[in-house]
């Protein structure tokens, strides 16, 4: 599950950078920082967070999802 977290932060980088080109506003940009704050809370949480158990019942990936819901809401300004 920690692959996650890499590959949203390789995806933030690249819209960083998107940013910067000119090619992805920075409304759009903003939209992904909560699920990016989320994942890095989760990440200082320790490895048992990203058991594949936990990814069923703990609360934290619940909220998780709900973050990332409306981020993908938002994104689509």
């Amino acid at each position: 599950m920690d692959e996650l977290a890499l590959e949203f932060d390789d995806t933030c980088n690249l819209a960083k950078a998107k940013v910067l080109e000119g090619v992805l506003s920075q409304e759009k940009l903003q939209a992904l920082q909560p699920v990016d704050t989320k994942l890095g809370h989760m990440s200082e949480q320790g490895a048992e967070l990203w058991a594949e158990e936990a990814l069923r019942a703990d609360p934290a990936w619940q909220e998780l999802r709900t973050i990332a819901r409306q981020a993908y809401l938002d994104f689509d300004l």
